[in-house]
């Protein structure tokens, strides 16, 4: 007996499937997207670059930073040397006010005016010493170690000395603001210059 090949009755939308609709089948949601590798890499560039930008600015505040504070402490080395010698040609007691003019603005006068060579290098952060001032460690000083020469030649001492300067950063203003000024600024060593002067 042959098999009845039995057909269903109705339409056809009443048997196939029912699908329920998801938000991720409406467009207005958006379906959902996967990164690719090349998002990732791209992301991973980006923060790599970021780091690298920060690190390479802080070197180079930092480089130019040390060489203006290079440059000012030279500065500041050179005119103390320029007031000991300029010291030592004149009497004793006599010449600090020049000297103290000489190391501030680099000219020779009683009176100091115009625009320091260093900024923020003050006339109270320059020591002037010589025979009249510290006779005890400049006046007729031995020129041996020999105590019991009592015949060898004795000679003046003229010392000029800067202590207590700081260098200013260049963000002063911000840093100063945000960490406070010891932040903003870096102390020098004290500076200091001695030459012989003529006994009078």
């Amino acid at each position: 007996m042959t098999p009845s090949l039995r057909i269903p009755v109705g339409p056809m939308s009443d048997r196939q499937p029912r699908w329920r609709a998801s938000r991720h089948d409406n467009p207005r949601h958006g379906a959902l997207r996967h990164r690719s590798p090349a998002d990732t890499q791209s992301g991973i560039a980006i923060l790599e670059l970021a780091l690298v930008a920060t690190v390479m600015l802080v070197m180079l505040f930092a480089t130019i930073e040390f060489g203006r504070a290079l440059t000012q402490y030279k500065q500041i080395v050179a005119q103390v040397n320029a007031a000991a010698r300029y010291l030592a040609t004149r009497p004793v007691g006599a010449g600090s006010a020049e000297a103290t003019c000489l190391v501030r603005y680099g000219t020779i006068a009683t009176t100091c005016s115009g625009t320091p060579l260093v900024p923020g290098l003050d006339t109270a952060t320059i020591t002037v010493a010589d025979a009249g001032t510290t006779a005890a460690t400049k006046k007729r000083q031995r020129t041996t170690t020999t105590l019991t020469d009592v015949v060898g030649v004795r000679i003046n001492l003229v010392t000029v000395t800067v202590s207590g300067y700081r260098y200013r950063l260049v963000g002063t203003g911000i840093l100063g603001g945000v960490f406070g000024n010891g932040v903003a600024s870096i102390p020098f060593p004290a500076i200091s210059a001695s030459h012989r002067q003529f006994i009078n």
